[in-house]
């Protein structure tokens, strides 16, 4: 079953009596009958292919069965690559000349090669077949039988592996041609190369595979295939799994084959072979219409109680068995000891729905034994099959298959050459062959190829401009140049395309082609293939579409998260300004008034004792010889000290009382409570009320005795002009950032300094005459430890601190930064380096327009 339709006159096969109909010559009953005696002498496998547009198996009887390991239902009614796939990669190109030989010349052939079965072993195979033509002589089909070639013990592709593994580098071009999936593993079961079919069908990359395992986040599909491998790989014998995979609704079939220094895996959809087989039926009308090509061989039908309820073939007498003994009795009464201990497990495998393959020896011959399940239209098992096919010549081939062998090795490079002719498309794989002849004019492409451009299977092979048309208008271009580029200049390509369906949709492909030459260096016709990437296509769109979505909300959710936090810290800066300005008025307030009446009085004091000093010196001077008692008394109260002590004592009150209303003062100017919105004030005053606040935190706290290590102030005051802001507020910006530098420094050994310099500067050039400063510059300086590039990014951060725990909010700087940059327009920036101290500069423009005079915007 090598046959291609290039080289060969064909025409679609319309052989009379074909269809199963009755002929003329028997009735249907002795038609029946004989063709049920033939079918149970002949062993293998015996097909038809046909030629309706292209090669299709019509038949195949159930040898195949045994002989591959695939079901009947993976050929039957299938493009002939199905079985093509089977054949060795190194004997494809000789088979393929052989049959096409036989078949231009009408003439029958013998062909042994090998094949690769399901379950990983390689086997010999002897075909013989002959072309079908009609009157004209044109070929419309094609008979064969298919049998065990040699009695050779099937080695897994494991033992061959140091064979075909130092070739998989020089034939990764065949290996991205098949539809089957291809890795190679390394040692440690590591991915080092998966073909682009193996890519397609885990949905996954080369470079993902290729990744350390321990890297990798597995999707649900990726990780069950690899739990699959490890169940191939497990116990005596690498063994084929097979499983679905839910997320793809896919079956597919896992064969494991070690070597040496790796592992070779084969991934193959074998969807197909789960979907429902052809009714019984039709399959038996097929079977008796070919049974008569079964050459010798024996059949036994046996029930679930293992009785034999029919033995016929051929080979019976030589087997030393007859229908007599067989039939109505079970195994041990029909065989030998030793051939029942081997077939009765087999045989009780099989009416478990278990297919069986072994090899029995009857005498001086060899049969090749496959035991099958017989069941009903409801998937039933009934009872059982044995067919027996006679390997004894197979022995006397052994030589031949060394000169055959050593035959194909030559031939490895005409393999190569047609490589793009194996990777005939599947439909549930989405990629479509195609090949273009350049003299016709006329593309030839396989089934999948009439589904992607929307043509109907049964229509004649689309021309070149046809296939155009169904190219999208704006990628037609694209299409023609790289088409025009492989013919004339011998280039390949891959391009991804729109194709138009006729309901107005589109579906997106990847077109992939290959210019063929002839010995002149001329090309002479195009070879590709089309991938269908829709799916993915649509995947990738929503994908972007996802994370554009995503990446909006995350940025509406920055943006609320900040002002959020924005209206925190607002919140707490008004509850702290609101508290400590209703603490620093009531404090005034209660101190004022009772400072108030001492101060009052105290010239009422001085007028009252200066009044009775002058009475006791009126006393003295008209009465010099006073009372003794008296006497006592003057000099025991010293009357003399009284008189020289009291108005100082009285001066003293007053100098107190004034310095408690100059609290007073400050106090008031620091909570502005009468000023809650905009004015010009003079910010020395708000610098200097601030300073007297934290006058007790300038001081030494030391426990040392005779410590003088108090936090020195240096004013160093400019002309300032009265300044619009918030005054209270503005206050509080310099309470935060005079208190930071003085917890900065209290740990610090002396000297301790903080320096305050102030000046205004003039930015915009104005038409006055002279020009009047529009800008005030606030310099706070500590020659404290400094601060790090990284802290100086965050320090404006709100709840950024690096104080330790409890120790502060992570507020004073941030609230800072709000008050001088959003309600006064200003600018509040730093400067430091670790071990240089840290200076703050605060910028305010002298005229602000507020719109509003809250702290909130």
């Amino acid at each position: 079953m090598h046959v291609t339709s290039s080289n060969l006159p064909m025409k679609p096969f319309e052989t009379p009596g074909f269809d199963g109909s009755p002929s003329s010559e028997h009735p249907p009953q002795e038609n029946e009958a004989l063709l049920h005696s033939i079918v149970n002498n002949i062993p293998g496998a015996i097909y038809r292919c046909t030629y309706q547009g292209n090669w299709k198996i019509a038949f195949i009887s159930k040898g195949i069965e045994q002989i591959s390991g695939y079901p009947v239902s993976h050929f039957l009614h299938h493009p002939i690559a199905r079985f093509k796939m089977l054949v060795h990669p190194e004997d494809q190109g000789i088979a393929q000349q052989t049959v096409e030989a036989a078949l231009l010349s009408q003439q029958p052939y013998t062909l042994d090669y090998r094949i690769i079965k399901a379950d990983g072993t390689i086997a010999w195979v002897r075909e013989i077949g002959q072309g079908i033509c009609d009157r004209q002589g044109h070929l419309c089909g094609l008979d064969g039988i298919l049998s065990p070639l040699a009695n050779i013990h099937s080695r897994p592709i494991d033992e061959t592996s140091q064979e075909l593994n130092p070739k998989i580098a020089p034939k990764r071009t065949i290996l991205e041609q098949i539809n089957e999936g291809f890795l190679n593993l390394d040692s440690q079961g590591q991915v080092i190369y998966i073909n682009s079919q193996g890519e397609n069908l885990l949905q996954t990359t080369h470079q993902t595979l290729c990744q350390p395992q321990e890297t990798l986040a597995l999707p649900p599909d990726l990780a069950q295939f690899f739990a699959d491998l490890k169940t191939a790989l497990s116990g005596t014998n690498p063994r084929p799994v097979e499983a679905c995979y839910p997320y793809r609704e896919t079956w597919l079939e896992v064969r494991a084959h070690p070597y040496d220094s790796g592992i070779l895996v084969f991934l193959s959809d074998i969807t197909s072979r789960k979907q429902v087989l052809n009714s019984l039926r039709q399959r038996e009308n097929l079977y008796r219409t070919f049974v008569k090509n079964f050459p010798n061989g024996v059949i036994l039908l046996f029930d679930p109680d293992l009785r034999h309820t029919l033995a016929e073939g051929r080979d019976l007498e030589a087997m030393h068995l007859t229908k007599t003994n067989v039939e109505g009795k079970t195994l041990q009464e029909a065989f030998p000891s030793d051939i029942c201990h081997s077939l009765e497990p087999l045989y009780r495998e099989v009416l478990t729905g278990e297919t069986r393959l072994t090899e029995l020896t009857f005498g001086s011959r060899i049969y090749l034994t496959q035991i099958l399940p017989i069941k009903n239209e409801a998937g039933e098992v009934l009872g059982g099959m044995v067919m027996t096919q006679n390997m004894t010549e197979c022995k006397l081939a052994e030589s031949e298959n060394a000169r055959l062998i050593a035959s194909l090795q030559r031939s490895e490079a005409k393999t190569r050459a047609m490589a793009s002719l194996l990777s005939e498309a599947e439909k549930l794989a989405h990629v479509g062959c195609w090949e273009f002849e350049i003299a016709t004019n006329r593309i030839i492409c396989s089934d999948e190829v009439y589904r992607m451009l929307g043509l109907d299977l049964n229509a004649a092979s689309p021309t070149y401009p046809e296939y155009l048309q169904k190219i999208h208008p704006e990628d037609r271009e694209t299409a023609e140049q790289v088409m025009e580029r492989a013919i004339q200049g011998g280039e390949s390509y891959q391009v991804e395309q729109r194709i138009l369906q006729s309901d107005g949709s589109i579906r997106y492909i990847s077109a992939n082609g290959e210019p063929i030459f002839n010995e002149a260096g001329e090309v002479v016709k195009v070879l590709g293939s089309l991938l269908d990437i829709t799916d993915r296509h649509l995947s990738q769109q929503a994908l972007i579409k996802s994370e554009a979505q995503l990446e909006l909300r995350a940025r509406e959710l920055e943006k609320t998260l900040y002002e959020l936090q924005r209206t925190q810290t607002q919140l707490i800066q008004t509850e702290r300004m609101s508290g400590l300005g209703q603490m620093v008025a009531g404090i005034a307030h209660e101190v004022n008034n009772p400072v108030g009446f001492i101060y009052g009085n105290i010239a009422h004091a001085t007028s009252y004792i200066d009044d009775l000093v002058n009475l006791v010196n009126l006393y003295q001077k008209h009465y010099p010889e006073p009372d003794p008692e008296i006497v006592d008394e003057i000099e025991e109260i010293d009357l003399e000290f009284l008189f020289e002590d009291l108005p100082r004592l009285l001066r003293s009150m007053k100098v107190g009382a004034e310095r408690i209303r100059e609290i007073v003062r400050s106090l008031r100017n620091f909570s502005r409570l009468d000023e809650a919105d905009n004015k010009q004030v003079n910010i020395h005053e708000g610098i200097d009320s601030t300073l007297l606040i934290l006058q007790h935190h300038l001081r030494d706290d030391s426990p040392e005795p005779n410590s003088n290590n108090n936090i020195t102030v240096i004013k160093q005051y400019g002309d300032l002009p009265r300044v619009d802001c918030y005054p209270s507020e503005l206050n509080q910006v310099f309470l935060n950032i005079i208190t930071n530098a003085i917890d900065v420094l209290k740990p610090q050994k002396t000297p301790r300094q903080i320096t305050i310099q102030t000046e205004a500067v003039i930015r915009e050039q104005t038409s006055s005459e002279p020009p009047s400063p529009d800008w005030i510059i606030i310099r706070i300086i500590d020659n404290g430890p400094g601060m790090t590039a990284e802290i100086q990014q965050r320090m404006f951060d709100p709840f950024f601190t690096t104080k330790p725990v409890g120790m502060g909010t992570g507020l004073g700087l941030s609230i800072s930064y709000q008050i001088i940059v959003e309600q006064h327009k200003g600018k509040l920036t730093c400067s430091s380096e670790p071990g240089k101290g840290t200076e703050l500069i605060i910028e305010l423009p002298v005229h602000q327009d507020y719109e509003e005079p809250a702290l909130f915007e």
